[in-house]
């Protein structure tokens, strides 16, 4: 049996409207459609993944949830700072028994990569399986799958930061945790941004989507993917 039908899992994508550097970014065009849109539309086509946007529930997010209304997306809105609470109440709510952190501003969700992550609980029932120990995918690329019940049980232990920035409490005490990392690739490449925080992101991203004969990138090939990535931008 595999893991996905062995374990509720839900894919949690962390958006909020009024970012300082790039304000409505969440709904801000990337080639053809909204930036959120990007890890949603990879994120629906994996089986047995439950796609939810989590955000807040201040007014400022409500274009937020309109957009997800609209179509026919899971949101789920909660605690604004303590994130982590956000989360575990967000959890609690679909009934997940594992969660996949997911950056609305990162659109280059890569299906492949969450496969890997989510076959390693097939034989073993991990804590946390993570890309980011040692940093070689391009930023913006990470992939980190967390088991709900470890997750709650340590939410007493967080501090106010580590609440905001949730995985960071993994970080700093790998050894208590039952964790695997991912496999690293085979060159560094933590110096590729996909991420998008500024104007500038938006326009680099949206220059290589114009110029890339890649039709589907949220289930390329990453080796082809980052080829053809650094072929077109740095020619």
């Amino acid at each position: 049996m595999s893991a996905l039908a062995t374990y509720r899992i839900g894919a949690l994508i962390l958006s909020r409207f009024d970012s300082s550097r790039l304000p409505g970014k969440a709904l801000k065009r990337l080639n053809d459609k909204p930036l959120i849109q990007w890890p949603i539309d990879t994120l629906k086509k994996m089986a047995g993944v439950i796609p939810i946007i989590t955000t807040t529930d201040r007014t400022v997010d409500d274009p937020i949830q309109h957009f997800a209304d609209t179509q026919d997306i899971n949101c789920f809105r909660g605690n604004t700072y303590d994130i982590a609470k956000r989360i575990i109440d967000c959890c609690q709510e679909y009934q997940l028994d594992y969660f996949l952190r997911i950056n609305g501003d990162s659109p280059f969700v890569n299906q492949n990569l969450i496969h890997d992550a989510v076959k390693l609980l097939k034989n073993q029932e991990y804590d946390f399986i993570t890309n980011l120990i040692e940093r070689t995918y391009p930023y913006g690329l990470s992939c980190e799958l967390i088991k709900v019940k470890t997750f709650k049980e340590n939410y007493p232990k967080y501090s106010e930061d580590q609440k905001e920035h949730i995985t960071n409490f993994y970080y700093k005490n790998l050894k208590e945790f039952n964790f695997t990392a991912l496999a690293k690739l085979d060159k560094d490449f933590s110096d590729i941004d996909w991420a998008v925080d500024t104007p500038e992101d938006l326009e680099r991203l949206n220059a290589y989507l114009k110029k890339t004969n890649i039709k589907d990138i949220g289930n390329a090939e990453l080796s082809i993917l980052i080829n053809d990535y650094e072929k077109i931008m740095r020619t």
